[in-house]
């Protein structure tokens, strides 16, 4: 009799082969090619969910070997013909249809050079709800014992020269970072993705219409009609509001936004104008 462990674990290093090798091209053929790459707490953990139930999709596969890919990037360590390995390695070894993971920001330019077929889903949240969401989740998950973790949030949203003004006391007594250090972050996320992915492979949501964009999603990716599960389009709600920015001065948080997030969000909105026309 065979033993199952060791049958179970045959099977897992033959799909691996299978993927990796020229055989999953033509055994795991990809219908659609795409990525989803909104800021955290964007919605990408929805839209995994949405795709996962018809098509080959992951949220924030391989984790720490990309956050660790990012980290690099952004500490200047990263060359770009070091990105396309990792990243050709880890297509061939997912083979995904749908890749949500909101790292991969950092790589878009080198992810439209290797992947000329592949499209890209941009779920944007407002700056103000992605705010209270990022905070809630930095209350809420302690990364201290984390190092990759750790580090990627001071590279993203303590940079250099990012200093608590006055009014931000709460959020130094809290232990998180300043309103500039996450507006920056918000900011350069989607200046990445809209500076380098062309407008006819990009798709913009606003992760408040995630539901309602089911149709928009299918007829720019090709895909069959009601293939999206509208059902999982509300996953990994944060449990708990501690309601940091309520306690913050409301101007503060205005003008703060108004500085760091008015050029990107003009641009998010005209490229949306420009999507009703062209997908539609």
């Amino acid at each position: 009799m065979r033993d199952p462990v060791s049958s179970r674990g045959g099977m897992i290093w033959l799909k691996r082969f299978v993927k990796r090798g020229l055989l999953g091209s033509v055994l795991l053929p990809r219908r659609f090619h795409a990525y989803c790459v909104g800021a955290a707490k964007s919605g990408t953990v929805s839209v995994s969910a949405m795709f996962s139930t018809k098509y080959r999709a992951a949220h924030e596969a391989q984790f720490y070997q990309i956050i660790e890919l990012a980290i690099l990037r952004l500490e200047g360590r990263l060359t770009t013909e070091s990105a396309k390995n990792h990243l050709r390695r880890r297509d061939r070894e997912l083979r995904l249809e749908m890749d949500s993971c909101n790292h991969l920001a950092f790589f878009a330019k080198e992810l439209v050079e290797e992947f000329p077929e592949a499209l890209f889903l941009l779920t944007v949240r407002q700056p103000r709800p992605w705010l209270e969401s990022i905070i809630n989740q930095h209350l809420r998950v302690d990364v201290t014992n984390r190092q990759p973790e750790k580090r990627f949030r001071e590279l993203s949203f303590s940079p250099p020269g990012v200093n608590y003004t006055r009014g931000e006391e709460e959020l130094e007594r809290l232990g998180v970072f300043p309103l500039e250090g996450y507006l920056r972050a918000w900011s350069a996320h989607y200046e990445r993705v809209l500076n380098a992915v062309p407008a006819d492979r990009l798709l913009v949501i606003e992760t408040e219409k995630l539901a309602s964009s089911t149709e928009r999603i299918e007829r720019f990716l090709f895909i069959h009609p009601g293939t999206i599960d509208i059902k999982r389009s509300h996953q990994h709600r944060t449990p708990r509001d501690y309601g940091v920015i309520n306690r913050l001065p409301a101007q503060l948080v205005e003008e703060k936004i108004a500085l760091h997030c008015s050029p990107v969000l003009s641009r998010v909105r005209a490229l949306m104008d420009y999507e009703m026309s062209f997908h539609s």
